[in-house]
Order: C-alpha cells, then structure tokens, then sequence
C-alpha cells in the first residue's frame, strides 16, 4: 500500500519532490487514476507515469523546498501552541467550574461539600437545569411536515452545524423560506439561545449570535434560554455544559437506538453547579473566555499561515 521514491541522481531534491507530491499538481493526477470506491488505490505504474514540474538546478530546488519547509514550520508551531493552550483552558475549566481554585475575593464560606456531580464549595449551589430556564425545546425536520429546504434563506442549524468553539459553521448550515420559519414559530432561535445537540452527535454546546439571526433548528438540537429571573450567567452556563461534569451527565443518560439520543428531559435535568455570587460566575465565565479568544486568534492566524502555504506551494511549484 506504499509506493517508495527514491530520486535518481544527488541533483534532484526530495525536500522539493515531497512538496510536489503533497500539492495540486500530483493530487489531480492522483484522483484521476484512482479505482475502488471502497478502497480507492494507484498502482507502481500509474505513480511512474504522473507529470511534474522540476527545475533543472538542484539550486532552485533546495530554494523552493526551504521556503515551503519553513512554511511548515511555522504552521506546526502554531498547531503545537493551541493544542498546549487548550490543555491549559481545559486544566483551568476542571478548577474552575468546580471550585477547587476560586478568583480573588469570592469566597463567602470556608470548606467544601460532596454532591451528585463532585466536591463543589460550600457556598456554591446545584440545581436541575430546568429551574433556571425558560424555554428548553427542540425543533422539526421540514421535510417530515411537508416543507422543504432552500438553496439560500433563513439559517436552519442542525448538530453538525455547531463547532467545537460553540459559534455556528456557515457552510453546514440549511436554509428555509419565511412561510417554514413562520410555522416552526416554537423552535425560532433568539440572541443568546445556548444550543445543545441531542441526538447523533451529543453534547455539542452552541451560542446564538445577533448575526446568526433569523435562524431555525431541528430535533436534533435542544434550545436552552435562560429565564430573566434566574441566578445563572449565561456564559458561565455555556462554559459548564461544555465541561467534564455535564460530559458525565450526558454519558448516564444516553439511551442507545438506532443512535445516541437525549431527550429534552434529560436537558432540563442536568444539574448544574455554580456559585451564589453573580458576580463570582461571571468571573469564571470572563477567565475562560479569554482563553477562548486567545485560542480563537491563534487559529484564526493558523488557518491564515495555511492558506498562506498554499498560495506559496501554487506560485513557486
């Protein structure tokens, strides 16, 4: 399953031949040839036969190479650094969101105390997800009522439109017309609606943005709006469904069919853990949100480093 190159003479670059081989050039070639659906392959010969651009100094080779090289390495050092700052942010959720390390000035009561989610401070409360919201609800399929999807329109999110940072990915998302959004008036979408997927994918956590609006969803995604009156910031709560205890939670209640499933009870059930003090939450939700933004901003300039790499790899090769 693995064609091995080898360059014929000390004059020709493999730095250079590796760079080819990973671009445009030879992937086209590739695509072309392959057979299987299954298991799609090339053979020796087809490996032989493919065309490719080299100039003849080994000078400009090694040049073409190093830049690209350098690319990587930029781009490699960038994915190292998230990946160190989200297992900083997700030492930083687990102390947090639990108490065992409090910010400054927040702690009323000394000592801790043993609940159904863990050891939490004692002058923090849990309490069913439910007391604290307003609306927990999901929505339909339009098809499955007679209605259908548009090529553009209102915003229809389903679970894979959520991303693992909680904003909503543009190009995942479906679309309806007005006459749809009107008759799935229960499951319209406000600003700051925390989304939770429950079904196929489970405990993807979503916020709605002003700029994500008008938009709609599925039975696959549970709409948790908090009530006006609760005790309970919203970012905080968004930060602590994405945590290990609402993980657990999700895991426990899971019910196995044709797939992995929660019902909106099991949603309104999880229990959640937070201080007494709004101001504490708030805290808590302002530290975590910072990570997010920094980690935000390396991947934003990580994916600008790749589309860099590959504008460099079209030019030079």
């Amino acid at each position: 399953d693995v064609c091995l190159l080898r360059p014929k003479s000390p004059t020709q670059s493999s730095g250079l031949m590796q760079a080819i081989f990973e671009s445009s050039i030879v992937r086209q070639q590739l695509e072309d040839c392959m057979v299987g659906s299954t298991f799609r392959r090339v053979n020796v010969q087809q490996v032989k036969e493919l065309v490719v651009p080299v100039p003849t100094t080994k000078a400009e080779q090694e040049a073409i190479a190093g830049a690209l090289s350098d690319a990587d390495g930029l781009i490699e050092s960038l994915e190292q650094l998230i990946a160190k700052k989200r297992h900083i942010k997700q030492g930083a959720m687990q102390e947090l969101l639990t108490g065992k390390r409090r910010l400054p000035g927040f702690q009323v009561k000394p000592g801790y105390k043993q609940t159904e989610v863990g050891v939490i401070p004692e002058d923090w409360e849990l309490s069913p997800l439910r007391l604290s919201t307003a609306v927990i609800t999901k929505g339909t399929t339009p098809t499955s009522v007679g209605h259908s999807y548009k090529d553009r329109g209102i915003n229809f999110v389903k679970a894979e439109s959520i991303s693992n940072t909680g904003t909503l990915i543009a190009e995942k998302l479906a679309f309806i017309d007005d006459e749809t959004h009107a008759v799935f008036r229960r499951s319209q979408l406000r600003e700051s609606d925390l989304l939770v997927s429950i079904a196929g994918v489970l405990g993807r956590i979503g916020v709605i943005r002003m700029e994500d609006l008008p938009a709609n969803t599925n039975q696959a995604v549970a709409i948790v709006r908090l009530d006006s009156t609760a005790n309970l910031d919203r970012t905080y709560l968004f930060h602590y469904l994405r945590g290990t205890a609402i993980r657990t939670q999700i895991e426990d209640a899971n019910v196995q069919a044709a797939q992995a499933n929660l019902s909106l009870a099991n949603v309104g059930n999880f229990l959640i853990a937070a201080p007494t003090v709004y101001g504490e939450q708030d805290a808590i939700a302002g530290v975590l949100s910072d990570m997010d933004a920094e980690i935000e901003a390396l991947s934003t300039r990580l994916a600008k480093a790749r589309q860099v790499k590959q504008g460099m790899m079209h030019e030079l090769l």
